[in-house]
């Protein structure tokens, strides 16, 4: 959040949080609820609480069970989008088309891209943060950038992943380059791929609670599936994903 802000680019309100009695100062300066999120291990809606400042600090410190936690202030957005740049030795520099995402009880559940509800303000506005981000980095890769866009079109800074990201899965049919090929031809120095989309894509994750699909995903021939192979299914845990195009 520090670097975001420190090139110029929108971040909710945020408080570092190291302590129950930083967390309840934080919280007095809060209006309306905000996210706290560990800074380890949080994915998929893990390692988060919604609070506001009528909680007890100390018992909601307990509850998350951590030595360092960020406070976020709640982002009212019309849509999440994700961006995955990436850069090779020589510092050339390039996006995929971007992804919108629709998430469910913390998960991503659905992307489609490009991006069908994106501005090109919106579009160039992330690809500049992107951007400006990878050369903060010195990025050797890909990177994923996720931000909300408001009502008013402003694109705000939600967290980077440094890696492939589970809203590009899509590439794999969707690009002529996917991102898995393009992170090894730049750390291999192959030379960049051409990453531009094959059409409109949507990208579904299976969860521990769909595998009762399977049999029904299986025989559809419009969609390609993937499966992880992870021998236990548990509810919300991402057991693979499959891909349809999407008529123009």
């Amino acid at each position: 959040k520090n670097l975001a802000q420190s090139l110029g680019i929108a971040t909710p309100r945020y408080w570092a949080i190291r302590s129950a009695s930083e967390l309840e100062e934080a919280l007095q300066q809060l209006d309306g609820k905000a996210i706290l999120k560990t800074t380890e291990q949080g994915y998929d809606g893990k390692g988060q609480i919604t609070v506001d400042n009528t909680v007890s600090a100390n018992d909601i410190w307990q509850q998350l069970d951590t030595h360092e936690a960020i406070l976020e202030s709640f982002i009212a957005f019309k849509m999440e989008i994700s961006v995955l740049v990436w850069r090779d030795s020589s510092g050339q520099m390039g996006c995929f088309p971007i992804a919108q995402n629709d998430h469910r009880n913390g998960i991503l559940y659905r992307s489609f891209a490009p991006a069908p509800d994106a501005s090109q303000h919106v579009i160039d506005k992330a690809q500049q943060a992107a951007f400006a981000i990878a050369e903060a980095v010195d990025l050797f890769g890909v990177l994923a950038l996720e931000a909300f866009v408001t009502a008013d079109d402003e694109v705000v800074f939600n967290e980077i992943a440094p890696r492939p990201h589970n809203s590009f899965h899509w590439t794999i049919e969707g690009c002529l380059t996917s991102q898995f090929t393009q992170t090894i031809r730049i750390i291999t120095d192959a030379g960049a791929g051409d990453t531009a989309a094959l059409g409109h894509f949507m990208m579904q994750n299976i969860l521990g609670d769909d595998m009762s699909q399977l049999d029904m995903l299986e025989k559809n021939a419009e969609i390609s599936l993937h499966l992880y192979g992870k021998s236990q299914a548990r509810p919300g845990r991402k057991m693979g994903h499959f891909t349809q195009k999407i008529p123009s």
